[in-house]
This record gives structure tokens, C-alpha cells and sequence, in this order.
């Protein structure tokens, strides 16, 4: 079962994520033109696993409103904090406070929990039906 927690740490790492594929794409590059010495099977299995977690990140944001994806993406993917989100997308003028801003954060944070989960829970039902 996803928690709260494991989603928002997924979220925060979403941008590492990215930048371990890039690296591990440039040095697969480096790799073959120089013959370098590097386990080119483990890059490989690496990059394809930090892909797969970057497409999940990904689709989990196609669940939300764009409000809720605009907070997600600004404040935890993006990592800018509370006021520079709020200026971002509203201006300077026609803010909205930095608790309105944390719930409507925490609803979109469980619509993503609720959705994994019950995903989760319907492929298990499915496994214990096929045994």
C-alpha cells in the first residue's frame, strides 16, 4: 500500500530521477563511442528502471486538475517554496495563502495515494482469484 509519505518522496525525487537518466544516458553514449570499460548491462537496467519511475511520476499527475498539478509540480517537483509558487500562478496581487495552497497540495497527494492504492488492491484480487 502507498502512503502519503512514499508519494511525496517520489514526487521530491522526480527531478533527480530525470538527471540520473540523462547522466546515465550520456555516459551509455560515451560508453560505446570510446569502448569504455563500463558495465554497459547494468547502465542499461538502471536507465530502464529510473524511466519506468519517471513515467509513473508521471501519469500521476494526469490524475489531477491543473491547480493541483500546477501545486505539485511547483512545489515539490520543482522544489520552489510557498511564496514563489503563490506569485507564479497568481501574481503578486491576487495570492492565495500559504495554507489554502498546503491543502489543496494534500488533496491532490491523496487523490494519488487513493488512486495507487486501489490499483494496487485491484491487482492483488485479481492474483488471489487466478491461484
Amino acid at each position: 500500500m502507498w502512503s502519503t509519505a512514499d508519494v511525496m518522496n517520489e514526487l521530491r525525487n522526480h527531478r533527480q530521477t530525470c538527471a540520473k537518466i540523462a547522466i546515465i544516458e550520456n555516459t551509455l553514449k560515451q560508453a560505446e563511442s570510446a569502448r569504455c570499460q563500463y558495465n554497459i548491462h547494468t547502465l542499461e537496467m538502471q536507465r530502464q528502471a529510473l524511466n519506468d519511475q519517471k513515467r509513473a511520476v508521471e501519469s500521476w499527475l494526469q490524475i489531477l486538475p491543473t491547480e493541483e498539478r500546477f501545486l505539485v509540480t511547483t512545489h515539490l517537483i520543482q522544489g520552489l517554496d510557498w511564496a514563489k509558487t503563490i506569485v507564479k500562478m497568481w501574481g503578486v496581487m491576487n495570492g492565495r495563502s500559504e495554507r489554502t495552497l498546503k491543502r489543496i497540495q494534500s488533496k491532490a497527494v491523496d487523490r494519488i495515494v487513493a488512486c495507487l492504492n486501489q490499483i494496487e488492491s485491484l491487482s492483488q484480487s485479481e492474483t488471489k482469484e487466478v491461484k
